[in-house]
C-alpha cells in the first residue's frame, strides 16, 4: 500500500452485520441456511461451510456474504482475500444486492486487499451501500472526501459533512460526533449571506394548509431570514454557530412536487439549471432546507410547501407598494421594505377583491394588483376617458 490511507472495518461490526442481515431478510430463512448460520454462530466453521456453500451456489446473497466473511478471516478454511472478494461480488449483484457485502467489497477495493486498489470502484460501492443505509459506508465516504485521494478524489469538506450528517440522521453516534467536530472547523460559512424577507407560500392547490393560510401567513409574511458566518435566524427560530452544508438541485426537481403552485419566475418545470441548496443544522438538528433561485429568492421548506423569500429590500414588495398606491390603497413609503401599512393595505386589497386575505405576495394577488392599478390609471378602463362620457 506504500503508506496509502486505509479504511478499517470496526472489529465489532461482523456480529451486528450478520444479525441485521438475517433480521432484514425479505424472505424466511431456508432450513439449510438457518442451520448454517447457527453453526457459524457456534463457531463450528467446518459445518457452516458444508451447509452454506450449496446455498451460496444457489444464489442466496446472505450465504454468499457469510462465506466471504469466513474466507476473509480464515474461518474454517485458509484466509483468502481474493476468494472472499469473489463471494462478496456475487452477493452484490442486482437485483437484491446484500448491502453489507457492498461495504465489505468496497473496503477491499479501497485498501487493495486481495484485489487491485481501485478508488473509483470503491467509491461507487460505498455509495451503493450508503444508499441502502449502511452508516459505516457513510463514514467511510466522509473520511475519503475529508482528506481527498490524490488525483482521483479531490478534497471536499462539504461533501464529507453531507455524508456524516446522513449517518447522524440514521442514528450513528460516531457519525454525529465526527460531524460536530468537522462542522466546527469547516462548516460555519454559508455559500451566500445576507437578509431575505418572506413574501409568499407555495403548496399544491389541494394541500390542507390552505384552509389555515389566513391565520398563519399574515404572521409569516414580512418576517426575515438571515444567513451569516456564525449565526442563522428565520421565522420561529435560529441559532448561533450553525453548520451549513450545501449541495445542488434544479427548478425541475422542485417543481415536481408543486404542480399547479409555481410562483412568478421562481421555478420552471423544464429548467435544469443547477441551483444551490443549503442545509442549516443547529445543534445537530436540521433547522432549515434552503434553495437559492437564479433571481436570488430563497425557497425554504415549511408547512408541507415552500416559503418564498425576497432579498431585502424586496423588489416584489416595492412593486406591490407601487401597484397598491396606484389602485388607491395606502401602503406607506415605496421602499421595498415590508411594514404594517404595506401588510394592512395588501390584506384589504385581497379582501376587497375576493382573494384569501393572507397578506402574501402570491401570483394571483400580484396579477389582480396589476389589473386594479391599470384600471385606476388615467386612460384605464375605469377612467371614463375615450368612451364618449362627459
Amino acid at each position: 500500500m506504500n503508506g496509502a490511507a486505509r479504511i478499517r472495518r470496526p472489529a465489532a461490526i461482523l456480529a451486528a452485520l450478520l444479525l441485521a442481515c438475517i433480521a432484514a431478510a425479505p424472505r424466511p430463512a431456508r432450513a439449510d441456511f438457518a442451520e448454517g448460520f447457527a453453526a457459524f454462530q457456534a463457531e463450528d466453521y467446518a459445518l457452516a461451510w458444508t451447509l452454506l456453500e450449496p446455498e451460496a451456489d444457489a444464489g442466496d446473497r446472505r450465504a454468499q456474504f457469510l462465506l466471504g466473511e469466513m474466507l476473509l478471516k480464515g474461518l474454517g478454511r485458509d484466509a483468502d482475500q481474493f476468494g472472499a472478494a469473489g463471494w462478496f461480488l456475487q452477493a452484490t449483484r442486482e437485483p437484491d444486492p446484500d448491502r453489507y457485502a457492498l461495504y465489505a467489497l468496497a473496503t477491499q477495493y479501497f485498501n487493495g486487499d486481495g484485489v487491485p486498489r481501485d478508488i473509483e470502484t470503491a467509491l461507487a460501492l460505498f455509495e451503493r451501500a450508503a444508499s441502502l443505509g449502511v452508516t459505516d459506508a457513510m463514514r467511510s465516504l466522509a473520511a475519503i472526501y475529508a482528506r481527498g485521494e490524490g488525483d482521483v478524489v479531490a478534497q471536499d469538506l462539504n461533501l464529507a459533512l453531507r455524508w456524516l450528517f446522513a449517518g447522524a440522521q440514521a442514528g450513528d453516534a460516531a457519525a454525529a460526533e465526527r460531524f460536530r467536530r468537522l462542522a466546527q472547523a469547516a462548516g460555519g460559512t454559508p455559500p451566500f449571506q445576507g437578509r431575505w424577507v418572506a413574501i409568499a407560500y407555495l403548496a399544491t392547490p389541494d394541500h390542507p394548509s390552505w384552509s389555515l393560510a389566513p391565520q398563519f401567513l399574515p404572521r409569516l409574511v414580512g418576517q426575515q431570514l438571515a444567513l451569516a458566518r456564525g449565526s442563522f435566524a428565520m421565522p420561529g427560530g435560529g441559532c448561533n454557530r450553525p453548520a451549513y452544508v450545501h449541495g445542488t438541485t434544479t427548478s425541475a426537481d422542485l417543481a415536481l412536487g408543486l404542480a399547479g403552485a409555481l410562483p412568478y419566475g421562481a421555478l420552471a418545470a423544464a429548467d435544469d439549471t443547477a441551483l444551490t441548496s443549503l442545509m442549516v443544522i443547529c445543534d445537530g438538528t436540521l433547522a432549515a432546507t434552503v434553495v437559492r433561485t437564479a433571481a436570488d429568492q430563497l425557497l425554504v421548506s415549511a408547512l408541507g410547501g415552500l416559503l418564498v423569500f425576497d432579498p431585502v429590500p424586496s423588489p416584489t414588495v416595492r412593486s406591490a407598494q407601487e401597484l397598491l398606491a396606484a389602485a388607491g390603497y395606502q401602503p406607506g413609503p415605496i421602499d421595498g421594505l415590508f411594514g404594517p401599512r404595506t401588510g394592512a393595505a395588501l390584506q384589504q386589497f385581497q379582501a376587497d377583491t375576493g382573494l384569501l386575505a393572507t397578506g402574501a405576495f402570491d401570483a394571483a394577488t400580484m396579477f389582480a394588483l396589476a389589473e386594479a392599478a391599470a384600471t385606476a390609471a388615467p386612460g384605464g378602463a375605469g377612467d371614463g376617458a375615450g368612451d364618449g362620457s362627459e
